[in-house]
């Protein structure tokens, strides 16, 4: 099942507005942690590492009870669709890959989730506006709910997308501001 989401940021200030968004929406393990926090599960930094203009960020996500299908915990229990979230960026291209990894021992290898994502300067037209895009494909191969988990998985990720543009958006405007007003105190 196919899957295509933006999210649109405005920056305020005057620094490049597409590394802006990087350095507080890609490159801050915190912000990736506080984002699945506030859709309710939870997440752990396991590797950050930059080489040249290559990053590379997995996080461990146990999702929220609430979004594991009554079916699914019923069965294997509401870890069942714990993951592993591995992703690549190059700030060169400023372009991604992210995949995710099922790691429970039942679901390895039944549900995958692979695409690419990007974010874009909507310069000229609307210099201070980045847009951020996934296109993934999430496939499950478990028999009889297969569709299921692949409408559930969807679903959750359109639901929550809303809520963390806002809060990525709150987070840009405050470190705008934070880098402003040092500007403002080291000249005066």
């Amino acid at each position: 099942m196919k899957l295509h989401v933006e999210q649109t940021y405005q920056i305020p200030g005057s620094a490049d507005p597409v590394q802006t968004c990087e350095d507080v929406c890609v490159r801050d393990e915190q912000a990736a942690i506080g984002a699945y926090a506030l859709i309710g599960a939870s997440a752990r930094v396991i590797r950050q590492e930059t080489t040249g203009d290559q990053l590379q960020f997995d996080l461990s996500v146990h999702p929220s009870r609430a979004s594991v299908p009554g079916v699914i915990g019923g069965l294997l229990g509401y870890d069942a669709l714990d993951y592993v979230q591995k992703t690549t960026y190059n700030f060169r291209t400023h372009s991604g890959v992210m995949e995710t990894i099922l790691t429970h021992p039942t679901m390895r290898n039944k549900v995958t989730s692979k695409g690419s994502f990007n974010l874009r300067s909507q310069a000229p037209s609307a210099p201070r506006t980045v847009t951020w895009t996934l296109d993934a494909e999430v496939d499950a191969h478990v028999p009889f709910i297969s569709g299921h988990i692949e409408r559930t998985i969807i679903k959750e990720l359109h639901a929550r997308t809303a809520k963390v543009e806002a809060y990525n958006q709150n987070l840009i405007n405050q470190a705008v501001a934070a880098t402003e007003n040092t500007i403002e105190a080291e000249a005066a």
